[in-house]
């Protein structure tokens, strides 16, 4: 895989090791047309897309992990991407976590994020959730 940002289509931005390999692993099953990037910190995945913005491509998608390690990092990038004439205001994100308070659906929720999706525990689950996205790039 490479890490050439103006490669994928789908901006993945988490840091938890196990998300990543199981995201490498089952996002080319599930979505087999959808290429991909990974960030691990949100200053990696602003980079990312100052590149694909210089070069007039947006992804169509931005998953988005609720804790970068902290859940503070991933709220800011999020502000950050849905702020008032920012670039990538209009870039669809949606939040990950593997737990569903109420507090952080509803906040993210107001900040601008389409979705909030909580992290699938078996493989036909990831593989489901996965697909679920599909939608994003049949506009």
């Amino acid at each position: 895989m490479t890490f050439d940002p103006t490669q994928g289509n789908l901006l993945i931005v988490a840091n938890n090791f196990d998300t990543l390999q199981l995201l490498n692993k089952h996002l080319p099953i599930a979505l087999p047309e959808v290429k991909f990037v990974f960030a691990a910190r949100a200053s990696t995945g602003m980079s990312f897309l100052d590149a694909l913005i210089k070069e007039g491509m947006l992804p169509r998608l931005i998953l988005l992990d609720l804790y970068l390690p902290n859940r503070a990092d991933s709220i800011d990038f999020l502000r950050q991407l849905k702020q008032t004439g920012s670039s990538a205001q209009s870039i669809p994100v949606v939040m990950m976590s593997s737990t569903e308070r109420i507090e952080d659906i509803l906040e993210v929720t107001l900040l601008g994020a389409e979705a909030f999706w909580i992290k699938p525990i078996t493989t036909e689950a990831w593989i489901k959730s996965l697909e679920g996205l599909r939608g994003y790039w049949q506009a």
